[in-house]
């Protein structure tokens, strides 16, 4: 994979747990040190990794947007690129033992996207001619 890829591979991971944060039964930040954890039992996620992790979640579970605030702290490795990925993984697989039911989460988001895009048509629909959204 290109860095470009990566990139965007890992602020798509940022952007799942943004918005997955909402459908949390608790306030995300109560459950960072859960998932800090169940991240640093996973072989795969290097321990130089975790408190960049740490952060990153802290910012998006404070509405930060998480890319611009990883951005600010230089360049990303690869293994933490990686750790993002099982970070979103852990927390869309979390949501759905929670709501006991596979593919909770994902179903979530898609009707949540279908319905701000059913919206902005509908706003679309009612803007007169020549006129833009802002």
């Amino acid at each position: 994979m290109t860095e470009q890829n990566v990139r965007d591979v890992r602020r798509g991971c940022m952007n799942l747990i943004m918005f997955a944060a909402v459908l949390l039964p608790r306030s995300p930040l109560d459950l960072l040190p859960a998932a800090i954890r169940r991240l640093e039992s996973l072989n795969d996620v290097p321990d130089d990794v975790l408190p960049t992790l740490a952060g990153g979640l802290t910012a998006t579970f404070l509405g930060n947007p998480p890319d611009e605030w990883r951005d600010r702290l230089g360049p990303v490795t690869r293994e933490e690129s990686l750790a993002w990925i099982f970070a979103a993984w852990s927390i869309v697989s979390f949501i759905d033992f929670c709501n006991q039911e596979k593919g909770y989460a994902m179903r979530a988001l898609e009707d949540t996207i279908t319905r701000i895009v059913d919206e902005d048509a509908l706003d679309d629909k009612d803007r007169p001619r020549g006129a833009t959204s802002q």
